[in-house]
């Protein structure tokens, strides 16, 4: 009994690991978009574009959905 008890809370515990996990990708790409913007590179032609900043949000965005969508398909949402 007590061994059945113990593989259930390490299946509940690798449950809520893995939905931990997936909501931390959530944050990872968009905070790598922003690092590389906020370096300060001389030459990238991205910076100057007039609407760069609003590409640069829908690119995020657009990760942090592809990867939900991802996961959901996955089943670990």
């Amino acid at each position: 009994m007590i061994d059945i008890h113990i593989s259930n809370i390490n299946n509940n515990l690798n449950v809520v690991i893995k939905r931990l996990t997936v909501y931390g990708s959530f944050i990872l790409v968009p905070t790598l978009i922003a690092s590389i913007y906020g370096m300060n590179f001389k030459f990238m032609p991205e910076i100057n574009w007039p609407n760069g900043y609003y590409i640069s949000l829908i690119i995020m965005i657009l990760s942090v959905g592809l990867t939900y969508t991802y996961f959901k398909k996955r089943n670990w949402i």
